[in-house]
């Protein structure tokens, strides 16, 4: 025996396979449930919910101890833009499973900002279509004042980039020492 529901227009009884209402003539709706529209939304909302939940790829790499910079050991002038120092870091920082900084990493300010400058090289076979450098920047009391960072697109498996980290926050004159943070990369 078929299932009987009332008729959501005149309340007379029908069918529940019938699309329309034998009594008013009124159309029948599927329950939402039965609607193709639906389970998109549903997919869709899933979707969302799983890549927030996952949030950002981020590489994880060791803290490399900070470097003291407090000598110059170079004085360069230019045409509207007086570089007042170039320090050359000490220390190589130590290679990371993915990523590995090659070489020694270079320091210099302007009136403007200050600058790291090194070589960041892909040790995966993953291209990756964003990656960025962090170093946190610190003042001659080791007070954080801020940070310097670089981004590039299409970080080629294998490859190396050349990469010029500027500093934010604090007066480009105030920074002694900078510490490698991190390179977030997806």
């Amino acid at each position: 025996m078929e299932k009987i529901i009332n008729c959501k227009v005149c309340n007379a009884e029908i069918a529940k396979s019938a699309k329309v209402c034998p009594s008013c003539g009124a159309k029948q709706k599927k329950p939402i449930l039965k609607k193709w529209w639906f389970w998109l939304v549903v997919v869709i909302f899933i979707g969302i919910l799983g890549s927030a939940l996952s949030g950002p790829q981020t590489i994880n790499n060791p803290q490399v101890p900070a470097n003291k910079n407090t000598a110059a050991s170079d004085k360069t002038t230019s045409v509207n833009k007086e570089l007042s120092s170039e320090v050359t870091s000490s220390s190589k920082p130590a290679p990371v499973k993915d990523f590995e900084i090659v070489g020694d990493l270079t320091t210099q300010h302007d009136q403007f900002a200050f600058y790291i400058s090194g070589t960041l090289k892909n040790n995966t076979k993953k291209l990756y279509s964003y990656a960025q450098i962090t170093f946190n920047l610190y003042d001659s009391n080791g007070n954080q004042i801020g940070m310097a960072l670089a981004n590039v697109n299409n970080f080629e498996a294998g490859g190396t980039w050349k990469f010029k980290a500027m500093g934010m926050g604090g007066e480009s004159n105030d920074v002694a020492s900078y510490k490698f943070v991190d390179v977030d990369a997806f």
